[in-house]
C-alpha cells in the first residue's frame, strides 16, 4: 500500500464497482509500530486494519437454498482484485 498506493486504490475501486468494500471495523486506533511517519498517507486508515476482509451476509435461507455454491463462486469473483493483490504481496515476502 505504501510503495505503490495507485495500485492498492485500484483494488479499492474494483470492489466498490461490484458493491464490495474491505471491513472497516477491526483496526488498530493508532498507526502499527513501524507505520509511525505514515499517519498523514492516504491509505492510512487501511494501514490500520488487522486484516483485510470483505464481508457477505447470507441469510438461513441463502445459505440452504441451493445457490451456496453459485453465491460463494460470485463472490470470489467479485473479490479476485483483492485476493491477487493479497497473492503478488505474500509472494514477494522472504
Amino acid at each position: 500500500m505504501i510503495d505503490n498506493p495507485e495500485k492498492f486504490k485500484l483494488v479499492i475501486a474494483a470492489l466498490e464497482q461490484s458493491g464490495r468494500s474491505l471491513d472497516m471495523t477491526d483496526s488498530v486506533k493508532t498507526m502499527p509500530r513501524g507505520y509511525n511517519e505514515h499517519t498523514k498517507h492516504p491509505l492510512a486508515a487501511f494501514l490500520r486494519l488487522k486484516q483485510l476482509v470483505v464481508i457477505q451476509q447470507l441469510s438461513m435461507e441463502e445459505l440452504i437454498d441451493g445457490a451456496i455454491v453459485k453465491r460463494v463462486a460470485a463472490f470470489a469473483k467479485e473479490v479476485t482484485p483483492l485476493l491477487l493483490h493479497i497473492r503478488d504481496r505474500a509472494a514477494r515476502q522472504p
